[in-house]
């Protein structure tokens, strides 16, 4: 009979369930004694999970839904404490999704149960007084910036950096001829569009960039430009934004930035991507009016793209709600082709790679985890 010990893992949305399944994955080629629990999504599941709940598409829908989604998180929250409780299992690591999982943490924290942070919240960009909670419920932080761990260390609290993910995800994919398969010679000018992943960012930002790059042609002449397309993108919304007739290429977010000249990004995790690609871009984001009024007023950080946050300065430019309009994106692109900023923008991102660590952050957060609980 081979012996097993538990470990609870819980993550709660999309981005949380593929850094998760990776650690998972390897936490168990370490040791394969270990056996995991918890929350999360498909591939935390695939990666030999027992997923109670997945948390991965559960969003509200409407004011009605809210409360509905409150009551589930407690019911929630109240069975992995009893579990956790009865189990006593080995560790419990927590993915992100702070509002949820430092209320676990809180609870857990009583029973003396080891609980780790991997990938810890954002807590330099908003409510950095939650720092608290985590030094007093939480035995281990990993971080994925260097300037995370700077934080954490003012505060005392026990903290590892393991760089970023990302750099070994972008750098081990295969790297297929996006410009031979759709035929754009090598020297001509491709634009890549990326306007996010999720339906209510594509609908407000999609069309902005679309018609930057439209925009753009009469400065630039007629280059080569497409556009991503998200699993969650259907092709009816996208033929009601793409009237300027864009190549679409579906599921192709880092062939799109190896193959694109520059690239024109909604704010998040791809921004990030393209630095490590060293792709330059222009960054746009755009949010209902009450929703950029409540993030405006939480926001403690100058900027909201990703490789201006690590870098410490604006290196690349960022179009924010009124400012993301088609003519000023267009000025920039048509002012960053002509103008020979690119090559001095794509020196900016090779700081900022360096900044993100060396590939191998899961095996490092892996195996200092295994320490850890020895």
């Amino acid at each position: 009979m081979t012996w097993t010990r538990q470990i609870a893992i819980l993550a709660g949305e999309r981005s949380g369930d593929v850094h998760a399944a990776r650690l998972v994955a390897e936490l168990k080629r370490l040791d394969g004694s270990l056996a995991f629990w918890g929350i999360g999504g498909e591939l935390m599941q695939k990666a030999g999970v027992d997923i109670e709940t997945d948390t991965t598409h559960h969003v509200p829908i409407g004011l009605m839904g809210v409360p509905r989604a409150i009551r589930e998180q407690y019911g929630l929250l109240l069975h992995i404490a009893w579990r956790v409780q009865h189990e006593r299992p080995a560790a419990v690591i927590l993915v992100d999704y702070p509002d949820f999982n430092l209320r676990v943490a809180a609870r857990i924290h009583r029973l003396g149960v080891p609980v780790i942070y991997f990938i810890s919240p954002q807590l330099w960009a908003w409510r950095s007084h939650r720092i608290e909670r985590i030094k007093k419920y939480v035995d281990r932080v990993y971080c994925l910036f260097d300037f995370e761990k700077e934080m954490y260390d003012k505060h005392g609290v026990n903290s590892e950096w393991i760089g970023h993910p990302l750099v070994e995800h972008v750098d081990s994919e295969e790297r297929k001829d996006l410009r031979g398969e759709l035929g754009i010679p090598p020297d001509r000018l491709l634009v890549g569009i990326l306007p996010g992943s999720r339906k209510s960012e594509f609908r407000l930002i999609a069309p902005v960039l679309l018609k930057a790059a439209h925009m753009a042609r009469d400065d630039l002449g007629d280059f080569a430009a497409v556009i991503s397309q998200a699993p969650a993108i259907t092709d009816e919304m996208l033929a009601k934004v793409n009237t300027a007739d864009v190549g679409v290429v579906p599921g192709r977010t880092h062939g799109i930035l190896r193959a694109a000249d520059v690239a024109l990004i909604a704010s998040g995790t791809t921004t990030l991507e393209s630095a490590i690609l060293l792709t330059p871009m222009i960054v746009a984001y755009k949010t209902s009016p009450i929703t950029y009024y409540a993030l405006s007023h939480l926001l403690e950080i100058p900027h909201l793209a990703l490789p201006n946050i690590v870098a410490g300065r604006r290196i690349v430019p960022e179009f924010i709600q009124r400012e993301a309009a088609p003519k000023t994106i267009a000025r920039e692109l048509v002012s960053l082709v002509r103008n020979g900023k690119m090559d001095a923008m794509k020196e900016e991102l090779r700081k900022v790679r360096e900044r993100l660590g060396p590939p191998g952050a899961i095996n490092r957060a892996a195996t200092s985890i295994l320490e850890f609980l020895a």
